[in-house]
């Protein structure tokens, strides 16, 4: 009977006295090339790792966390009580719009968590309040509403401080 490894290292050794031996003692042609075959893999394996890894470019490595829809949303509705439109329906639709604004909000502000992330929205809407003609005061007498502020051209004007809308 044979002495069982008593820990990693002896089941290495094992293992390293198993090849010599499969190594060093005749063998039939099929169990050689079946050997041979191991050995090329493993090395092409480790060609593999030793190889440069492929120049990726990350504008942030870190993962964006789930957007808190609801806690925008709370957000949006007491930042612009009484001046626009209270939101109330969480479609589908506002759902995406919001989680696309909070990707690039997050990004844009290089945010750490969703604290950070919640500051950044509010900072935006903040942004958002200073604007007048986005709460009636233009030439049609037009209104935002919560589609608009989430949507892709109101975050991009306000981003660039362009007023036309």
């Amino acid at each position: 009977m044979e002495n069982k490894p008593q820990n990693l290292f002896d089941k290495l050794d094992k293992q390293s006295e198993q090849i010599e031996d499969i190594s060093t003692t005749p063998s039939s042609s099929k169990e050689d090339s079946v050997v041979v075959d191991v050995l090329t893999r493993c090395d092409e394996d480790l060609s593999l790792v030793s190889q440069e890894p492929k120049e990726t470019t990350y504008t942030n490595p870190k993962r964006i966390p789930d957007c808190p829809f609801q806690k925008i949303c709370d957000l949006y509705n007491q930042r612009f009580a009484g001046r626009l439109p209270a939101m109330k329906v969480a479609s589908g639709k506002r759902r995406a719009i919001v989680k696309a604004r909070w990707a690039d909000i997050y990004k844009v502000c290089q945010c750490a968590n969703v604290e950070e992330g919640l500051h950044c929205v509010d900072s935006y809407l903040i942004r958002i309040s200073e604007e007048e003609w986005m709460f009636g005061k233009n030439d049609r007498g037009w209104v935002a509403d919560f589609d608009y502020i989430f949507s892709a051209r109101c975050y991009t004007r306000i981003l660039e401080n362009s007023r036309s809308a």
